[in-house]
């Protein structure tokens, strides 16, 4: 008689052959190195063909070669063209992580500054990643859940959609795979040879984005849970050497900084900001604007100016002041904030800045059949996680990955391409719960499945519930007026007004905190209909502005009303009858 099957089967068996992985036994036999090579790249020619596609598809879109979309684009380039000009070290402090700055700029040093080509390494990068999860899968668990980790994250919408776009999210999940990849032995024991490189590739990967410092004390307590047959001195040995690994890749780094500074600064000066946009007066537990004020940061850097380093680091530290005087003041305030933030991180919305993944739907066909996954990978991820808690020994370093990714953003703020490296380890949970549901139904074991997709059930409903407050056409407006003001400069005034109507179309509750813009809207629309001639249509849109104005009862607005009125009287009075036309004021006219 067979025995009950359990979900999970025990990968630390005493049968296991020497040097082998559980991934590399399957009925018996050891999997040859050609097998595992033909699967690498056929994984590899899948996702890069994809993302490739989609490179292809955007190519015509408003943003495709246009940095103007974000400001963190921006820097990047600014960054990388000062590397590929020779200045390697630099003359001031980071504001962002310094990794992403110096691969583009040897990428412009060698291909020139050319966004298609960069977007196109950035495929490689990313179907590279897919081969890495594929790796780890089947180091971790076997063959087959690499294999369908693999094929989830080459088609999940988020990781294809930021290939399109000038930021180190493609980056950072590389060399946090790759980090993975190392930790993971392929036997029971852990070296310390593998524990220095992964504490490095900790290091990188803090360059690029500096929340993977909470790795270091992550890894450091998963060693000391998942290897309990070793002695507490190899253990101690094993974190140090993590430790120590992630020092010595840092050191050159914080020796540059101080060099070219006279400040101690880790990595970057942005740390203070983003403690305060995060768990400030203002803080909503995403991306959220800072208070009026000078600007040592990247607005200053934005401006053409040098960052200056001993400013900088005074306005960190006082806004790393003023966060946490605020959390101590008002306690309960931030721990429903701290509540807030978790939800949004497990939330199925993919939220941003001016990188709207949904807005990126509305203009690829292929991000559509193949949308962001987060509501379905998340519960299934979180199931396998939490039934196969009996793999903890052997998986303990995708749960340490996974625990400092959502603690190091819940504690500033969340946007969708910040948890990115949380969903790949989700996806490899999620993978082997599937795996392991695939394994009870052959057996007809069917009692076996349904705690586990029960409690799948209840965290879908959680997860895909929409917060009212972060909806999906969240700052879609903005990104409508940027597309217009694209075409206008552009001298396509028609598209430029499609663009702005589709800004005002967007409703109120979504459009914040840019709703005010709305009188700008109007503006615009009344200009670009001036540049065609057509004086009846932008009379129109100055009425609906009058409108828009006299039903804000603020006082500042009393000398533009006064100014508009006069603006419309001066046009009604140079207009002929044919450029009046006879449309009613309240009715839109169409371009």
């Amino acid at each position: 008689m067979d025995k009950p099957y359990h979900g999970h089967v025990n990968l630390m068996t005493e049968s296991q052959p020497p040097g082998t992985t559980p991934g590399e036994l399957r009925g018996g036999k050891l999997r040859g190195r050609m097998y595992v090579f033909l699967v690498s790249s056929a994984i590899f020619i899948f996702a890069l063909t994809i993302r490739l596609a989609y490179l292809h598809e955007i190519r015509s879109t408003a943003f495709f070669d246009n940095l103007k979309q974000l400001r963190d684009s921006r820097y990047y380039d600014q960054e990388a063209s000062r590397v590929a000009s020779g200045e390697l070290l630099g003359e001031t402090a980071y504001f962002l992580g310094p990794l992403y700055g110096h691969v583009l700029g040897a990428f412009y040093a060698v291909w020139e500054r050319s966004f298609p080509a960069v977007k196109v390494f950035q495929c490689i990068l990313g179907a590279g990643s897919c081969v890495l999860l594929y790796h780890i899968g089947r180091r971790v668990f076997d063959d087959r859940v690499g294999i369908l980790a693999a094929s989830i994250l080459s088609l999940y919408g988020l990781h294809i959609y930021y290939h399109g776009l000038v930021l180190p999210t493609t980056l950072v999940l590389f060399v946090n795979l790759l980090f993975l990849l190392a930790i993971i032995p392929r036997g029971p024991t852990l070296s310390w040879r593998r524990c220095v490189i992964a504490g490095g590739l900790i290091g990188i990967a803090a360059m690029a984005k500096s929340n993977a410092l909470l790795l270091l004390p992550a890894v450091g307590a998963a060693i000391w849970l998942c290897y309990g047959q070793q002695s507490r001195r190899r253990r101690a040995a094993l974190a140090l050497s993590v430790v120590a690994g992630g020092a010595l890749t840092l050191a050159p780094l914080v020796l540059r900084n101080y060099l070219v500074t006279d400040e101690f600064i880790l990595i970057t000066t942005s740390t203070g900001i983003n403690l305060l946009k995060g768990n400030g007066p203002a803080a909503d537990g995403a991306h959220s604007p800072l208070p009026a004020g000078p600007r040592y940061g990247l607005a200053y850097y934005m401006s053409g100016r040098q960052i200056d380093a001993h400013p900088a680091m005074q306005e960190s530290r006082e806004m790393t002041r003023l966060a946490w005087q605020h959390i101590v003041d008002h306690p309960w305030n931030a721990l429903q904030l701290f509540g807030k933030k978790l939800r949004l991180f497990f939330n199925a919305t993919e939220l941003g800045i001016r990188d709207q993944f949904h807005f990126g739907q509305r203009e690829s066909r292929l991000l559509r059949v193949m949308p962001g996954l987060f509501g379905l990978i998340a519960p299934i991820g979180i199931t396998g996680m939490v039934m196969g808690w009996s793999r903890r020994r052997r998986a303990g370093m995708i749960y340490a990955t996974l625990f400092a990714q959502v603690v190091s953003f819940v504690l500033v703020f969340v946007l969708a391409r910040y948890r990115i490296v949380a969903v790949a380890c989700l996806i490899l949970f999620a993978s082997q719960q599937i795996v392991d549901w695939m394994h009870a139904i052959r057996r007809q074991e069917w009692r076996g499945c349904w705690p586990s997709a029960m409690l799948v059930l209840v965290l879908a409903a959680c997860i895909n519930i929409p917060m009212a407050e972060f909806p999906r056409e969240l700052r879609f407006a903005m990104l409508y007026q940027m597309i217009g003001d694209r075409h206008f400069t552009n001298h396509d005034p028609a598209a430029a007004i499609r663009a702005y109507r589709q800004a005002l179309e967007v409703p109120v509750h979504a459009a914040r905190p840019f709703s005010n813009r709305r009188v700008d809207w109007w503006t615009r629309i009344a200009a670009a209909n001036l540049r065609m001639g057509r004086t009846g249509e932008a009379m129109l849109a100055y009425r609906s502005l009058l409108q828009e104005l006299e039903g804000d009862s603020r006082d500042r607005t009393t000398e533009r009303i006064v100014r508009l009125r006069k603006q419309i009287r001066d046009l009604e009075a140079t207009a002929t009858p044919s450029s009046t036309g006879t449309t009613p004021p309240g009715d839109h006219v169409d371009p």
